[in-house]
């Protein structure tokens, strides 16, 4: 992650320590955890997790499997576009879901009004004009890309985690239903099920743990 861990990068972990260290990215580590600690017990084969947080994290189950892709990139959902005429971020890419819906952008994307998601969700829940406009805007631009990657994975079930979802609560997942099938392709008039995660905050802990477990019986084989 360039400009991130300046200092590091490229650091060869298992030379520097000594001993077989393994890197996972925090929203993989995250969908991990909430599909073998939780969803997959449902019967679920594939899932997909997104983060909603400083920015917008995400991770791919496929036949009850993580998957990471070339270089463990898979399931970058935030930098995706929903709106092509937007404002570019880190990766370059134009109007992407991290800045429609991240915290780092809140203030920019409100003119200055607020300061964090927090205050615009209180905001929306007191029913301010503008705090309503600049709220459902975002939820309406994250349904646009939860139907554009359910339509790329079909996958049975979108679950929504990270701060903003702990702390928004209905005041996210029910607009998010709502606008949801206004976007949405489904030919045999079913919609995979959106939940809000389960282990929230101890997620990522979690899923590096059943990470670091699995790597470990790999290299007992």
């Amino acid at each position: 992650m360039p400009e991130r861990l300046k200092g590091i990068e490229n650091l060869d972990w298992s030379k520097e320590l000594g001993r077989e260290v393994t890197v996972l990215n925090d929203a993989h580590a995250a969908c991990l955890a909430e599909y073998y600690g939780y969803f997959q017990s449902q019967n679920i084969k594939n899932m997909l997790l997104l983060t909603l947080g400083t920015g917008v994290g995400g991770g791919v189950i496929i036949n009850g499997e993580l998957y990471q892709g070339a270089m463990q990139r898979a399931g970058h959902f935030g930098h995706t576009t929903v709106d092509h005429m937007g404002n570019p971020t880190m990766t370059n890419m134009v109007g992407s879901l991290e800045y429609a819906f991240g915290n780092f952008s809140v203030k920019e994307r409100t003119h200055g009004q607020f300061d964090s998601v927090k205050d615009l969700v209180a905001a929306y829940h007191r029913g301010e004009t503008l705090a309503t406009y600049w709220w459902l805007s975002s939820v309406q631009k994250l349904a646009t890309a939860l139907a554009s990657l359910t339509n790329a994975f079909a996958p049975e079930l979108i679950v929504i985690g990270g701060g903003i979802t702990a702390g928004a609560g209905d005041l996210l997942m029910k607009p998010l239903q709502e606008f949801l099938p206004l976007y949405s392709w489904s030919p045999d008039g079913s919609l995979p099920a959106i939940k809000a995660a389960h282990f929230q905050g101890y997620a990522g802990a979690m899923g590096a743990a059943f990470y670091a477990k699995s790597k470990f019986k790999t290299n007992q084989k």
